[in-house]
């Protein structure tokens, strides 16, 4: 799934980049009559954000349903059981109320389940951005900046705190 995100994310700033070239290339279209055409990138970019985020969602669909059905149903093997441990005889009070405290700390249980799986994402959206963001405090000044840095002008970059 780590991966997943990192191709989602790869393919949301590749249509988020796509964008404002276009608004920036608006001006252009305007000035010199150039047709929308000339911006087909912008939508190959829509196109393959698309396509990814369908063929995502169709590759979940299957697990999310099993997991919401049996999380969301548990409550009904509450009541087999409950008809199971009384065995034919009348419902006794201990059953009765062991039945209905399961009944109330089953939805807890499913409510808690998913904000497992919700944090679990979005600790996988939060490594992502932090290698993105660590990979642009790692990369190498370029050349213009060290000549700059050369000719007297005191360029000062903040020192990136890390863990």
């Amino acid at each position: 799934m780590a991966k997943d995100i990192k191709e989602y994310q790869n393919a949301l700033a590749d249509m988020n980049n796509e964008a404002v070239e276009y608004v920036r290339g608006v001006p252009v279209v305007k000035t010199f009559g150039q047709t929308v055409h000339s911006f087909a990138q912008f939508k190959t970019t829509i196109d393959n954000y698309y396509k990814f985020a369908v063929g995502y969602c169709k590759k979940c669909r299957t697990p999310i349903l099993m997991y919401t059905v049996f999380i969301n149903s548990a409550f009904a093997f509450l009541i087999v059981l409950a008809l199971i441990l009384a065995g034919g005889r009348p419902v006794t009070q201990p059953i009765l109320l062991n039945f209905v405290f399961y009944v109330i700390f089953t939805p807890i249980i499913a409510t808690a389940m998913s904000k497992v799986m919700y944090m679990s994402e979005n600790g996988m959206i939060v490594a992502d951005a932090l290698s993105r963001i660590h990979s642009i405090l790692d990369a190498e000044v370029m050349q213009a900046a060290k000549e700059a840095m050369c000719d007297g002008l005191s360029l000062s970059y903040p020192k990136a705190i890390r863990p």
